[in-house]
């Protein structure tokens, strides 16, 4: 299975980097794909498109219903992707829900906070993925996508989050690349993309990368530690 091989994978890349790595860290669920965008809408994601309706949790909620109904969000709930969620946050999706009228909105996020609050367990996080029956986009889910989120969930338990989301999202689309040996190929990969969010997170892995092409591999966190304390 995919699931298992990215968990190799980074098995793999925690010892070659001498990270902490528990196989019981790891969960993964699936959910539609409206709730994928309904979730990330109300979160701190940094995206245009969600920016355009308010750049705090407050003023999104505001703006909730027109959202819902543009054309904005029928082009979103088409794309596929994943977020890392944790425990501690299922609570926020049904104080949110009480204070929305629509009850389509509602009924998706309690479904949401209900189905993953139920498949966590007593882990503290867990990858969600959108369900699709896509077979390329099931693959590309299963490795990158999955593979992505998870490294978060590994830095994490490593105590390595970066204040800033543009260094988080680089230093994890770093240690993916690095995961898959396309480190060479980011440049390229910048270039190509036509997503301003995601330009992002190529830019600051090739940061990373820059950072840390001369340290031997068990030197690699120490250096990104350093890096990121002088950044705060």
């Amino acid at each position: 299975m995919l699931e298992e091989k990215v968990l190799e994978e980074l098995k793999e890349v925690s010892e070659k980097l001498n990270l902490n790595f528990n196989k019981n860290w790891f969960k993964v669920a699936w959910i539609t794909k409206e709730q994928e965008v309904l979730t990330t809408y109300l979160s701190d994601c940094r995206r245009p498109t969600y920016e355009k309706y308010g750049h705090n949790i407050q003023k999104r909620l505001d703006n909730i219903k027109e959202f819902y109904e543009s054309k904005e969000y029928q082009i979103l709930i088409k794309e596929y992707g994943g977020q890392v969620i944790y425990k501690e946050s299922l609570p926020k999706y049904k104080k949110l829900a009480d204070y929305i009228n629509n009850k389509e909105i509602k009924n998706k996020l309690i479904d949401f906070q209900s189905g993953i609050n139920t498949t966590i367990g007593n882990s503290e996080k867990i990858a969600v993925l959108t369900e699709t029956n896509n077979e390329e986009e099931k693959e590309n889910l299963m490795n990158r996508i999955l593979g992505h989120e998870w490294i978060h969930v590994l830095l994490e338990n490593n105590n390595i989050r970066p204040e800033n989301w543009k260094y988080n999202e680089g230093l994890v689309t770093y240690i993916d690349h690095y995961r898959t040996n396309e480190l060479n190929n980011l440049d390229e990969f910048e270039k190509s993309t036509t997503c301003s969010h995601t330009k992002e997170y190529y830019k600051n892995a090739i940061i990373f990368r820059n950072l840390l092409i001369e340290k031997k591999d068990k030197n690699k966190i120490q250096k990104i530690r350093e890096f990121l304390s002088e950044d705060n």
